[in-house]
């Protein structure tokens, strides 16, 4: 029977110009050089398995990161804040009660 693979981290960086715009890069992972300061800033660090920002996909952002090195999504807020996020369940996502942020 295989292992379980441990849940991967993310840094999770918001684009100054279109917010919505967000890229994931796992943490033992260089930062993509498209993703500069003064263009996009740091939004949160999310762990698979712990609660994830709305638009963030956890089998999609394996994938691409292991292809690409980053993860790009849509978020519909303009921040990262922990109100929007939802926990991710095997039925799929579930948002947060304002009592769990």
């Amino acid at each position: 029977m295989p292992a379980e693979r441990p849940p991967d981290t993310y840094r999770i960086f918001q684009h100054r110009r279109e917010p919505g715009l967000c890229c994931a890069v796992r943490e033992a992972m260089l930062i993509p050089y498209f993703v500069r300061p003064g263009a996009w800033d740091f939004g949160a660090r999310v762990r698979e398995g712990d609660s994830l920002p709305i638009g963030f996909q956890p089998v999609p952002a394996r994938e691409a990161t292991a292809a690409f090195g980053y993860y790009l999504f849509h978020h519909p807020c303009e921040t990262l804040a922990r109100a929007d996020f939802r926990h991710w369940t095997r039925e799929g996502p579930r948002r947060l009660a304002p009592d769990q942020s």
